[in-house]
């Protein structure tokens, strides 16, 4: 029959529905964290990130070496050093301002919700694996 889905056929769109609705909950939780984080000084191919109480304790349960393992592998991206600093609960990100344009930054942690959205996506496609929901 035209146009009828075979049980395969409506098994990929089963998978990719799922597969769709675990991106939108990632994207929808990253934005989340946006609250707990503000900018204190960026410079291009530097940014100071202030991380709140809520969102400093669920980084110290996810470890320095998941953390270090994901600066490596953002390295591709343009992101060139991460540093913690447990002292005054922040963040320095040194990256590529040629790869990652400093604007963008100020889109991802204060900007506007669905741009902010479109960014992270392609980002989760390639690095979503190393955001596991267990520590």
């Amino acid at each position: 029959m035209p146009g009828s889905l075979t049980s395969t056929n409506r098994e990929s769109f089963r998978q990719e529905e799922a597969v769709n609705a675990d991106m939108q909950r990632k994207v929808a939780a990253l934005l989340d964290l946006r609250r707990h984080i503000s900018i204190v000084h960026h410079l291009p191919g530097r940014i100071r990130l202030r991380l709140g109480p809520a969102l400093w304790s669920r980084i110290a349960q996810v470890g320095r070496g998941r953390l270090q393992a994901l600066a490596a592998e953002l390295e591709a991206e343009g992101i060139r050093g991460v540093r913690v600093n447990a002292a005054v609960a922040s963040v320095v990100v040194e990256y590529d301002s040629a790869q990652v344009p400093p604007e963008n930054w100020e889109t991802l942690v204060q900007g506007n919700a669905l741009e902010a959205g479109d960014m992270l996506r392609p980002w989760l496609m390639r690095y979503g694996h190393l955001l596991r929901d267990n520590p």
